[in-house]
């Protein structure tokens, strides 16, 4: 955290400091660009941080021998620092074993399981992932650590994990740029995104309590926000879900979720807590995008979320499915469960208006999909045509068309993104299939046309 790197500076100009880089894969701004600087987008710094691999060797486990006379000191329970009135931490005790043997013994048992990591890590109800992010955060464990005991370890499920190891560096340097990436919103154009403020509007409020205490009406955002309160953990799949519900569905600025999340979750860590909630809302350095909202009713069925949806929420314990997933509406909602504080589509329509505002940048896909899209028809047609090319200044051209294709393309096109956004999502995406289809079809002919003319005649 930036102010404990703060007082670690503080101390050392005072002191003789010794520190030392255990609670990540790489030394903290040793990876960079090169030109020197450090990197903003998690893909080239990943591949980055891979290039360097191996970290690190372990370290031995030092040895240490106790006083012979320990000094007068307080009990600890003396102090009171334990919750009773309410026992809010009851659920939390239950459901973690601390300590250092604690996080080696999980790590074995992960490494019978990462094999199946990739393919059944969005699936909460069953235990396929590592659950070692509380102990990472205490440094009970640490990720070179990991590292090494999958060293040679081959699969996708392994690869996967290695990569949202990475992302933890990640976040790091990203925090280390930005120190108040919890606090700022990177694109400062969200900045004038109209939130719904819960200070100043009791329905916000009250739709803010109620996602705090799972009582939203959608039965997996509120089975991941109780299991957050209750065990001080959440999947991290429905991590995503509740954050884009509390950004998009709700409305309410993201920095409230970052907050709640940063107050109750065990393995809370200030870099990637910060880094994965701007993602979601699309403010910060590498980002979703803001009209990427996520349905928390489909994501439920897709991802056979019952029996998790079950065990936090009782109250539709009595359902089947796929009553159980949207019980309003199938008409089946028990009595006791709340109904849903917003439809999805009245959510969906609302951020859009937000979104629509002129203050804030276009985030339309269309005119980011087009040039992709009028890619591959110009691609294959370049495949055609090297296969022609007889000498190097034939080469060249035909690269030089592939290149005019794609530029062209997308100046014509980013002008039409207000328009697409103003006609609505599903017209934008049928419009953008079509035209991607002609787009592709011309740029082949463009291609093939204007290079074997001047060229191939």
């Amino acid at each position: 955290e930036p102010w404990w790197r703060n007082a670690e500076n503080s101390m050392a100009a005072r002191v003789d400091l010794a520190r030392y880089e255990g609670n990540f894969l790489t030394v903290m701004g040793s990876i960079t660009t090169g030109s020197g600087g450090q990197y903003k987008i998690y893909t080239p710094f990943s591949r980055a941080v891979r290039a360097q691999f191996p970290p690190r060797d372990l370290v031995p486990v030092p040895e240490f021998s106790a006083p012979g006379v320990w000094p007068a000191s307080d009990d600890l329970a003396d102090w009171n620092l334990l919750p009773t009135k309410p026992d809010w931490a009851g659920g939390i005790a239950a459901a973690w074993q601390v300590g250092e043997e604690a996080a080696h013994a999980r790590l074995k048992w992960w490494g019978d399981h990462v094999d199946d990591y990739d393919d059944r890590r969005n699936f909460p109800s069953v235990d396929k992932v590592s659950r070692l992010s509380p102990h990472l955060h205490f440094g009970e464990i640490s990720p070179v650590q990991i590292w090494h005991h999958f060293a040679g370890r081959a699969g996708e499920g392994w690869r996967v994990y290695e990569s949202e190891l990475i992302w933890r560096d990640y976040a790091q340097n990203t925090v280390a740029q930005f120190p108040l990436y919890a606090r700022d919103n990177y694109r400062e154009d969200f900045d004038q995104l109209k939130w719904r403020d819960p200070d100043n509007d009791p329905d916000a409020a009250r739709d803010l309590k109620a996602w705090q205490t799972g009582q939203t009406g959608y039965p997996i955002v509120d089975a991941g926000m109780r299991q957050l309160y209750q065990t001080g953990w959440m999947h991290n799949r429905v991590r995503m879900i509740t954050a884009s519900f509390l950004i998009k569905h709700l409305l309410i600025d993201w920095r409230r979720g970052e907050q709640w999340f940063w107050d109750t979750l065990v393995d809370a860590d200030y870099a990637s807590n910060s880094t994965n909630w701007q993602w979601t809302a699309g403010t910060g350095v590498d980002s979703n995008m803001f009209v990427r909202i996520m349905a928390p009713l489909s994501q439920s069925e897709k991802f056979d979320c019952a029996a998790y949806i079950r065990e936090f929420v009782p109250e539709l314990r009595g359902l089947d499915e796929p009553y159980l997933h949207d019980p309003d509406e199938f008409g089946r909602r028990p009595r006791g469960y709340p109904a849903k504080i917003i439809g999805h589509r009245a959510a969906r329509e609302r951020a859009d208006k937000v979104n629509a505002d002129p203050e804030i940048e276009d985030v339309s896909v269309f005119p980011m999909a087009m040039p992709m899209l009028a890619g591959p028809g110009a691609i294959a047609a370049i495949m055609l045509l090297m296969n022609e090319a007889k000498t190097a200044s034939q080469t060249i051209e035909v690269f030089s068309a592939l290149i005019s294709v794609l530029v062209l393309t997308a100046i014509a096109l980013v002008a039409a993104g207000p328009l697409m956004r103003l006609l609505g999502d599903k017209v934008e995406a049928v419009i953008t299939r079509l035209l991607g289809v002609l787009l592709s079809a011309l740029a082949a002919q463009y291609v093939i046309d204007g290079v074997r003319g001047s060229f191939f005649s």
